[in-house]
């Protein structure tokens, strides 16, 4: 009845507007997205982690929103409805942000123009609303639904990289013309969320094999895109999961993943260096232009910086170099000086702390997301709408799914997934036990 309902408005959508085509075909194309918002509101939420791909730009120059954006802002407008706002761990993220948001007011007081506010508006949809999205995820029990649409999305993706690489003499890939070291970030990251499978879903031999397999793929994905910052992140993140003990961490396959990690990791840093010896337009020589850039523009007003996105401002193209730093820290001091540096060492710590003092599975594969995302941020660009909100949706959706389970079996226990649940019901029997002693 909705698929009726959709194909016979787009029919009138373009029989009352026959003579806009451009209109008639944008409308078409929106409506079974609407339907679907309407009617299946968490098939939204579960997109949203996959959209983290699309890096094609949808927006007029100098706002430049991605699909991923587009997606994220429609899934969180789905998610609100169920989101648990009486969760306090929920309440706390949305207080730190608040401190980080209202530091950030100081730049935009400063340099009140367009680009330094549609950036606090996608850094508030890439970090807040993803977590909003993951809440509800989490909530109501479809972070298997999330990391299934995930990693299928991810193993094709890999698979096409590989492909690529393979036709064209093992170059670097860009699958489906994605941009490979964000296409190599988000691979690493669903490596990374591989290990929360084990405690999602049943141990069963079934979910190692199709693990351990997707977990080959993506790995050769990642090799595949010649995205070095993201083998040399997933490098450490998988040294951190091993010394961790996490779930499923120490199979062979995970060892042999690390182990050939290790030499993109080694061969990296050598290349790296022959590239500065030989090649004064090379990767590495750029990324040294543009930090001496960036800290030279800082230097002129070390407390606000220059202004976000400052490397679009016509008056500062000439001491640029060559773009937008490939380093958080570096490209933080620059826009927005000591006041953003504050606040975003405010945000990043008090999220890290947080996750940090959790102990179920999920927080604690959402603990190693947020370490690849911090090593990648070394080398790349952090906030981007490609592959920047995957950390912060996990993150929402182990919020989600602990206050679940804390609520018991009652209403919301038949939210939980069956592992959950066990745990939860062995979490009361000993309470009682102990009690009765």
């Amino acid at each position: 009845m909705i698929g009726g309902a959709i194909v016979a408005s787009q029919i009138a959508v373009g029989w009352l507007l026959t003579n806009h085509v451009t209109a008639a075909i944008a409308l078409a194309a929106i409506l079974p997205g609407l339907a679907l918002l309407v009617a299946r509101p968490h098939w939204f939420w579960v997109l949203a982690f996959p959209a983290n791909f699309l890096a094609v730009r949808v927006g007029p120059t100098g706002v430049d929103p991605s699909t991923a954006d587009v997606v994220v802002l429609f899934a969180v407008l789905a998610a609100l409805p169920s989101v648990p706002w009486h969760s306090k761990l929920l309440q706390r993220m949305q207080r730190l942000y608040a401190a980080y948001f209202a530091l950030l007011m100081i730049v935009f007081v400063a340099f009140p123009n367009r680009e330094t506010f549609v950036s606090l508006m996608q850094r508030s949809s890439m970090f807040l609303g993803a977590i909003f999205i993951g809440s509800a995820i989490g909530y109501q029990n479809r972070i298997r639904h999330a990391l299934v649409a995930l990693l299928a999305t991810s193993c094709v993706v890999a698979i096409e990289a590989m492909r690529r690489s393979v036709i064209s003499n093992f170059e670097a890939a860009y699958p489906f013309s994605l941009n490979k070291n964000a296409t190599g970030a988000m691979l690493g990251m669903s490596i990374v969320l591989s290990f929360a499978a084990f405690s999602v879903f049943e141990k069963t031999m079934t979910t190692r094999v199709v693990v351990g397999i997707s977990q080959i793929v993506l790995v050769g994905g990642l090799l595949a895109t010649g995205a070095r910052g993201a083998a040399l992140a997933l490098f450490g993140t998988l040294v951190v999961a091993v010394l961790r003990n996490e779930p499923g961490s120490r199979r062979p396959i995970t060892v042999a993943a690390l182990a050939c990690v290790a030499l993109v990791a080694y061969s990296t840093i050598k290349s790296v260096d022959n590239e500065k010896k030989n090649d004064q337009y090379s990767s590495a020589n750029s990324r040294v232009v543009t930090y001496n850039a960036a800290i030279k523009l800082w230097e002129r007003d070390p407390l606000i910086g220059v202004g976000i996105k400052y490397w679009r401002n016509p008056e500062l193209a000439s001491a640029v170099g060559f773009g937008e730093p490939h380093n958080v820290f570096v490209a933080t001091l620059a826009e927005t000086g000591l006041v953003g540096l504050g606040a975003f060492v405010l945000l990043m710590g008090g999220t890290f702390v947080t996750v940090f003092r959790r102990r179920s599975p999920l927080f604690r594969t959402t603990l190693l997301v947020m370490v690849f995302r911090f090593f990648d941020a070394q080398f790349g660009i952090f906030w981007v709408a490609v592959g920047g909100s995957l950390a912060w949706l996990m993150l929402g959706g182990a919020i989600g799914a602990e206050l679940a389970a804390e609520e018991g079996d009652g209403d919301t226990g038949q939210r939980l997934p069956e592992v959950q649940q066990r745990h939860s019901m062995a979490y009361q029997s000993a309470r009682l036990t102990t009690a009765v002693k």
